[in-house]
């Protein structure tokens, strides 16, 4: 061998070796935290970083509408219709006077199918909620057939009888219908209870 082959230097003792293993070094963590740090202009915005800090509001989960099905284990519930009636109730018998109230009547007509296996009767009726929280009962109204229909009844005591669908109505005396939802429940005395948005 050579006096230059004996004499040569491995190549990781050269400093210029370990300049280049420094300058990549240096590239590749410089392009991971900018690959972290970058982002879309909408996604600056949803995240504030363009302009105004932005917040993103959650999702909330929708429940139940007028039309759809409810089901319980021992029932199930679809509230037909909902109506604003205003400030009084008129009958369609002229020897019953109007209903009046100085805030609205609401009335929601249903229907419910008993799938129990057995007769029920619903003693605790539904009951309706604004957009507070505060909680109506419903507005005793007697002959509710000579204001809403001649099939009109409410169901507090009604024969329920087994896989056979009833239509109901209920009408409730509210200060504002703002944010209203009807909750509906299962027969059974200490069972499940779902509210409804009513959509006014």
């Amino acid at each position: 061998m050579g006096e230059d082959a004996k004499t040569k230097k491995p190549i990781y003792k050269k400093w210029w070796f370990w300049l280049i293993i420094i300058v990549v070094v240096g590239v590749v963590s410089s392009g991971k935290k900018d690959a972290t740090t970058s982002s879309t202009p909408s996604e600056q915005m949803l995240n504030g970083k363009s302009g105004e800090p932005k917040s993103v509001e959650p999702v909330k989960e929708t429940g139940p509408k007028v039309g759809d099905i409810v089901t319980f284990d021992d029932s199930k519930w679809v509230v037909l219709s909902v109506k604003n009636a205003g400030h009084e109730l008129t009958s369609t018998n002229e020897f019953a006077k109007p209903m009046k109230t100085e805030g609205n009547f609401v009335v929601i007509k249903y229907k419910v199918t008993n799938t129990s296996g057995k007769e029920e009767v619903l003693a605790d009726v539904p009951k309706l909620y604004d957009a507070q929280g505060s909680e109506y009962q419903e507005t005793n109204v007697m002959g509710m057939s000579l204001y809403l229909g001649d099939d009109a009844n409410g169901i507090q005591f009604q024969k329920l009888p087994n896989n056979i669908s009833k239509t109901f109505y209920a009408v409730f005396e509210v200060s504002s219908v703002k944010g209203l939802k009807y909750q509906v429940r299962s027969l059974s005395a200490f069972g499940d209870k779902r509210l409804v948005d009513l959509g006014l």
